[in-house]
């Protein structure tokens, strides 16, 4: 069965005739003549706005983690990935779409009071789904002990009388995480031998400019970069060996830039090899610009620019250094920008995130859901 239909849940449409139809045969007598094109504008009306609701149900319900894969019962099209939540926004707006455009004719034909009922069977379509900016995923306030996730339910382990919590099984166990999946077999791992190579982890992709002793540019990628703690610290893993920490060190500051999915070729480029000179001949393929206030350098194209300068090196990390500098300007895409939470489902579509799947590989991140946080929680 096509996607789209399926989600529109044909057994749920009935529901929609038959209050059409009812109001319709009420409304004939055998001295009013039954007006045919109406009666189909209002069954236009009734039926798109009742897929309207079941694809809004769905696509809610898939993005907060509500419905899963695992799901009782009929699939969702949204949690199973048969349509994409962006797909299934602009589905929303097609059948709303036509639900108006029906609409306004009848209120055309009948009168324009009708257009304020329409107007809240919109909003009702809406609200019954969607609960309202921020709701909370249903499951999490009717459910406690449980957590309805994107893979699952994951059952929240009690603590016995006194405080103490069970104890949990020793490395090389199988787990139940969920009623509807099977058990995870858990394999123990060397620490000392290529921990973080034996499985995927993701991390920023970012790209370090800082300025060689004879004034020339160098940009190189890294991928253990992260802010530190909630104010203005930012801080990369680098290898004292490397000319980005010689260079940090030197000028006492550097740049980071975010790049977009677009620009993986020029993360390459950036790791590029020095030749017998010392020079990086592939950063002449880049696009640069001198940075504001630090004595650095931007990569064009980026969707965020950090300027930081250097406030502590913590040396001797396993052959590495952590750099920490603190952000002292910085400048962002308007495609990027967060303005407020309203923003956050739809600005991973149009400006999608470049991640660092350590080892060896990258992604894009063209979608994201919100975080079921506990009812209470408090950052």
């Amino acid at each position: 069965m096509n996607a789209y239909l399926e989600a529109a849940r044909p057994r749920t449409l009935p529901a929609a005739v038959a209050p059409g139809v009812a109001g319709t045969v009420a409304a004939s007598s055998p001295t009013s003549q039954l007006d045919l094109g109406r009666a189909a504008l209002a069954l236009v009306v009734a039926l798109s706005l009742q897929v309207a609701v079941n694809y809004a149900n769905d696509y809610f319900d898939g993005v907060r983690g509500v419905d899963t894969e695992d799901r009782a019962g009929p699939r969702r099209a949204v949690a199973s990935g048969l349509i994409t939540p962006q797909a299934m926004r602009r589905a929303i707006v097609l059948a709303l779409l036509v639900a108006v455009l029906a609409g306004v004719t009848l209120a055309r034909l009948v009168g324009g009071e009708r257009l304020l009922v329409g107007a809240v069977a919109i909003l009702a379509t809406l609200g019954f789904s969607g609960g309202g900016p921020g709701a909370p995923p249903p499951d999490l306030l009717r459910r406690p002990g449980r957590l309805q996730g994107m893979d699952g339910t994951v059952r929240i382990s009690r603590r016995h009388a006194g405080g103490r919590p069970r104890r949990t099984a020793a490395p090389g166990y199988v787990a139940q995480v969920s009623t509807t999946t099977e058990p995870i077999r858990y394999v123990e791992l060397d620490p000392a031998d290529s921990l973080w190579t034996a499985f995927y982890t993701v991390a920023p992709l970012v790209l370090v400019g800082t300025i060689e002793s004879d004034g020339s540019p160098d940009v190189a990628p890294k991928h253990q970069a992260t802010p530190l703690g909630h104010g203005t610290l930012f801080g990369f893993v680098c290898s004292p060996a490397h000319a980005t920490y010689r260079n940090a060190v030197a000028t006492e500051s550097f740049t980071v830039g975010f790049p977009s999915p677009e620009m993986v070729v020029a993360a390459s480029l950036a790791a590029g090899p020095r030749d017998a000179a010392g020079d990086k001949p592939t950063l002449e393929l880049l696009s640069l610009s001198p940075a504001r206030v630090v004595d650095g350098v931007l990569v064009d194209g980026c969707r965020v620019h950090l300027e930081c300068r250097l406030e502590r090196i913590v040396d001797d990390l396993g052959g590495s250094a952590l750099v920490v500098g603190r952000v002292v300007a910085a400048f962002a895409s308007h495609r990027a920008l967060l303005v407020s939470a309203d923003d956050q489902r739809g600005l991973v579509d149009s400006s999608p995130l470049l991640t660092y799947v350590h080892p060896g590989r990258v992604a894009a991140v063209h979608e994201t859901r919100e975080f079921p946080y506990h009812q209470g929680f408090h950052a």
